[in-house]
């Protein structure tokens, strides 16, 4: 089932451009003065949102998701909110990584907290703040989703080992 296509229009060095974007049949299409170009999404994509790159008349940008809404990046700036884009840092992975481990240790609860650390990261380190905040933030989370996965799994250890 197709969802509605989010319309738009910008300009973008002095030129008229008309945007839209839909997710048919599995994929996600952005169309260009009526000229549609299918994004591949990569697999991170599905759990820290879609951010992927795609060039049309020459221009590099991205499709990015922004309060649940497309937009694209072009040169840093989001053209429908005017916002400025901020790319997934580099330094965020290292938080990112060490949530998704927890996925790995097996069962519903480590996979649960996970994911959910993961995901609080990398919104965090998206957000319009200072690298130490971000930074700061995410080592919180990082170490609140470890330390309350520990503290659950042993409680119920020992509930189930009584």
């Amino acid at each position: 089932m197709a969802k509605k296509a989010v319309q738009w229009e910008s300009e973008i060095n002095g030129k008229a451009y008309a945007f839209s974007y839909e997710f048919v049949k599995r994929k996600h299409v952005v169309t260009v003065n009526d000229v549609p170009i299918a994004v591949k999404i990569g697999f991170l994509s599905a759990f820290l949102g879609i951010d992927e790159e795609f060039i049309f008349d020459g221009i590099h940008s991205r499709i990015v998701f922004k309060r649940g809404e497309p937009d694209i990046s072009v040169d840093d700036v989001l053209i429908r909110s005017g916002e400025p884009y901020i790319r997934l840092p580099k330094w965020s992975m290292i938080f990112i990584v060490a949530c998704l481990i927890m996925v790995f240790l097996g069962g519903a609860l480590p996979a649960m907290f996970g994911m959910g650390g993961m995901v609080i990261c990398a919104n965090i380190a998206k957000m319009n703040r200072s690298v130490a905040e971000r930074v700061t933030l995410c080592a919180i989370v990082t170490i609140v989703t470890w330390v309350f996965m520990f503290v659950l799994g042993s409680a119920i250890h020992s509930m189930l080992a009584s």
